[in-house]
């Protein structure tokens, strides 16, 4: 990963419009890299997710994505690196930042009128919604994000000009997002055949809580916690301290 270092403009727009997107962070061969993990950790089978075994590939996709840094050595050295939580601790001022998960995000086309499998579907109803990134999480003290762009829109002609989106048309390039930033996740619908891979950040004291806005409420479960457990440093690692 390119070293980059924060301008005060930067720091600024920032501070201004909570988010900001940063060009060439990755070489071509690093974001290659992580596509094809990504795809091939998202795209196995998802039997064992009963809920999910109705959905559409594109959905499956979803369910299979999170989480993948502990599944794959260069998933994680991307979604640990401490250069890229350094520039989330200095663009929010929080010092301390712990990792709180990862999730693959392919973009979606959702029909018209509302289908049975579609009115079923937890990432159907989860893009439609337009709110700070902690209102969708399960963790009680998410702090900041980052979505890294991992490939071009099909046709720029098909994505539609959002005012200070913090989904980015251009692959490799990063943005970094505040946790008082809404995030209108319906703009995956527009954006045919793009995907991103989300990051976040949680703060020194975080809590496992139930949100029934978070499809994969249940997964730090399989991790070993129940809610209202504080999130552990073996299983959730310090990035800035």
């Amino acid at each position: 990963m390119i070293k980059f270092a924060l301008s005060k403009e930067q720091r600024l727009h920032f501070e201004k419009h909570h988010f900001l997107e940063i060009e060439g962070m990755l070489e071509s061969e690093q974001l290659q890299l992580l596509k094809n993990e990504i795809h091939g950790l998202t795209r196995q089978s998802s039997s064992k997710i009963d809920e999910w075994v109705t959905l559409s590939e594109t959905e499956k996709q979803y369910a299979n994505g999170r989480d993948l840094w502990r599944k794959s050595t260069a998933i994680k050295k991307f979604a640990l690196s401490k250069q890229l939580a350094k520039i989330a601790s200095d663009l929010t001022g929080i010092k301390f930042l712990r990792f709180g998960y990862d999730q693959f995000l392919p973009s979606i086309a959702l029909p018209a009128h509302s289908t049975p499998e579609e009115s079923t579907s937890k990432y159907s109803f989860w893009i439609k919604k337009k709110a700070p990134l902690g209102e969708h999480s399960s963790i009680q003290g998410v702090v900041s994000g980052l979505l890294l762009c991992l490939n071009n829109p099909e046709s720029e002609f098909t994505v539609p000009s959002v005012d200070n989106s913090i989904f980015s048309s251009t692959a490799g390039n990063i943005i970094f997002f505040s946790s008082e930033k809404e995030v209108n996740f319906s703009e995956l619908q527009k954006r045919p055949g793009q995907e991103f891979f989300l990051i976040t950040y949680a703060e020194k004291v975080s809590i496992y809580v139930h949100n029934e806005n978070d499809p994969h409420l249940h997964a730090f479960k399989q991790l070993g916690y129940v809610f209202g457990d504080r999130l552990k440093d073996d299983i959730n690692p310090v990035l800035c301290r």
